[in-house]
């Protein structure tokens, strides 16, 4: 049975006002999106960026960017490159890379994922577990002495 996704755990009401409050992160920090941390409104491809978080996941075991402190987390979004997975094919690995862009109009549209993907499967088809160690957050110094951060979902 194909698997499907249905939810990234966002949702807004109508009659809402733009922001909660200017401090208010909603969501999951592992799966948001640079532009969510840095307070703007989710568009369409926070959809694209938190699919290619999964992916990433589903490959390696670990988010791209999670791991420590929820502060450390939303940080590293903005603020470092995706870790290369030894193992990957190329293409692969250049399709979730430009998915995970930190410009929002970088990434791809789900139309283009989509296609790129359905294009992918041969490639992939019998590829092998990757043996993908996952890194110690903590080891970075990424403020985990810190209390931990409340997030709403």
């Amino acid at each position: 049975h194909p698997a499907l996704l249905t939810d990234f755990g966002v949702a807004k009401l109508i009659d809402s006002p733009k922001r909660t409050r200017a401090t208010k992160i909603i969501g999951t920090p592992d799966y948001l999106a640079p532009e969510i941390v840095e307070g703007l409104p989710p568009r369409a491809a926070v959809d694209i960026y938190a699919l290619a978080t999964v992916l990433y996941e589903l490959l390696a075991g670990f988010t791209p960017f999670g791991g420590g402190h929820p502060g450390a987390v939303l940080r590293r979004h903005v603020t470092e490159t995706v870790v290369p997975l030894p193992g990957i094919p190329d293409e692969l690995w250049q399709l979730i890379v430009q998915c995970l862009a930190k410009g929002p109009a970088s990434r791809l549209r789900a139309s283009e994922l989509a296609a790129r993907l359905r294009e992918l499967l041969p490639l992939l088809a019998g590829m092998p577990p990757l043996e993908v160690d996952e890194p110690d957050a903590d080891a970075a110094g990424d403020g985990a002495d810190e209390a931990p951060e409340k997030t709403a979902a």
